[in-house]
């Protein structure tokens, strides 16, 4: 199974720089992901590989045209674990593969996510059946990053 090459995205984030006086940079590391439809494979998204994240979060958009295992309503919480800070979500089972720009890709593999009912949330790719079946290899300094089975 060849490796999956994974991506940095890094931004200026122009409010901290002006707080802490210098240039602060964000870093993101990033992966491409196709989602099984009724017809095939979706086009490829853009997500975020997120190693603190439990569970993938996908937004409306993308989930709302796919065959769904809907298990349960749910509400996640951040940081802030007020209430009204909450986002509702469906947790359900979804069916993807992990890809890259050179055409490599991983197999098919089923995972729990969160679908988030909104568009106003990132498309995370989190531990729980995916990033735990993964070997995930990523050094910033060399800009080298990719993922294995």
């Amino acid at each position: 199974m060849p490796k999956v090459k994974l991506f940095f995205d890094t931004f200026e984030y122009e409010e901290l720089n002006q707080k802490v006086k210098e240039k602060f940079e964000i870093i993101r590391l990033r992966c491409g992901v196709q989602f099984r439809d009724n017809n095939g494979w979706t086009e490829a998204f853009d997500a975020i590989v997120d190693t603190g994240a439990y569970c993938s979060l996908i937004p409306s958009s993308i989930w709302e045209n796919l065959p769904v295992d809907k298990i349960a309503k749910y509400k996640i919480k951040g940081i802030q674990t007020k209430e009204e800070c909450s986002i509702p979500v469906i947790i359900g089972k979804i069916k993807c593969i992990l890809v890259d720009s050179e055409g490599n890709g991983t197999n098919e593999t089923h995972m729990y996510a969160l679908l988030a009912l909104t568009d106003n949330v990132p498309l995370i790719l989190g531990f729980k059946d995916l990033l735990s079946k993964f070997k995930v290899t990523f050094d910033f300094k060399t800009k080298e990053a990719h993922l294995e089975e």
